[in-house]
């Protein structure tokens, strides 16, 4: 499943795909009569900075749907609030699985992980733990719990303990306390 897939799943969403090819054609042809046109727009009204096509972008998109837009076949909204228990953070954080290691270590985006000898991450040694990346903080879980949060924050990351001339670099440090609980992700690198 992909990260997106993972994402609407969580949400409770799910996904309507154009299996038709005439659908797939609608798409593609609107998609490129809105770039051919807004890249036209643009140039004949002289934007040449981001700042200038931002400002213009709220007029061609009113005058674009004027000319183009078609009323809903059913004019019901639709969209449901968030649950309760919906989660957006959570829901889009990026997560992949690695198998953590005898030595109570993983590796996940060239920083070494190790964990504190605690119960609950020993009995995860061998199997696969979820790397949960908040955008540039981690937490790891293990069938759904916090396996730890790191101590010290913010400045957690290790960095190398080789120097610039040794041929063989390894990976950050980070060392997880276990026994704390999870509620806090910890942070890794700059914010």
């Amino acid at each position: 499943m992909t990260q997106f897939g993972r994402a609407l799943h969580a949400l409770n969403i799910d996904i309507i795909c154009a299996n038709s090819s005439p659908a797939k054609g609608r798409v593609e042809r609107a998609n490129k009569t809105l770039q051919d046109r807004l890249v036209k727009e643009l140039r004949l009204a002289g934007a040449t900075t981001l700042a200038e096509g931002n400002a213009l972008l709220p007029a061609f998109v009113a005058d674009y749907n004027a000319r183009f837009a078609k009323p809903a076949a059913n004019k019901k909204d639709l969209h449901r609030p968030l649950r309760a228990g919906d989660d957006l953070d959570d829901a889009f954080a990026w997560k992949e699985e690695r198998t953590l290691s005898r030595a109570l270590t993983l590796q996940y985006d060239k920083i070494l992980f190790i964990l504190e000898p605690v119960e609950q991450a020993t009995a995860a040694i061998g199997k696969r733990v979820t790397v949960v990346d908040f955008d540039r903080r981690v937490m790891l879980r293990f069938h759904g719990s916090a396996l730890g949060r790191g101590r010290g924050l913010p400045a957690l990351c290790i960095s190398s303990q080789k120097g610039a001339g040794d041929k063989k670099a390894t990976a950050p440090r980070v060392v997880l306390d276990a026994a704390t609980s999870g509620e806090n992700p910890l942070s890794c690198g700059a914010s």
